[in-house]
């Protein structure tokens, strides 16, 4: 098949269908080709062309990297199962601590002080959750 025969053919799909011929492309070549190709061919076009083609390339690119997340009511249901866990910790961590400001330490028993690092180690993390990333903020001072 000659060129002008894959461009037309090319022209014909749709977004869809182009971005699949990408992926497939893509797929039987060697990363460093296929960089070098796209580097060959976009230094002789316009810069709106090199703009677009390298967006279409990142995105078929991507779409062959792994697994897609979880839906919405997914993610949703770790969380709740997540939180729920560190909160029931949490709390039976706190009891624990509680009972045993009037209970003498056992001899050759659990040291309190693992019940306290159990304690404070669920309330950083459940602190964490409500944190917001220093990597989506952009107030200028970011330095990455």
């Amino acid at each position: 098949m000659d060129t002008k025969a894959i461009t037309d053919h090319m022209a014909s799909l749709d977004k869809a269908g182009q971005q699949e011929f990408y992926q497939t492309v893509l797929s039987k070549l060697p990363p460093d080709t296929a960089a070098s190709g796209l580097g060959t061919y976009l230094a002789a076009k316009p810069a709106r062309v090199r703009a677009a083609a390298v967006a279409q390339f990142n995105e078929s690119a991507s779409g062959t990297a792994g697994l897609e997340g979880p839906t919405r009511q997914a993610g949703d249901m770790l969380w709740l199962v997540v939180v729920t866990a560190f909160a029931v910790i949490l709390i039976g961590a706190f009891i624990t601590l509680a009972a045993g400001v009037f209970v003498a330490p056992a001899q050759n028993g659990v040291k309190p002080e693992l019940i306290l690092t159990t304690f404070t180690s669920a309330v950083g993390f459940l602190a964490g959750l409500f944190v917001p990333s220093p990597a989506l903020r952009n107030d200028g001072n970011n330095q990455g």
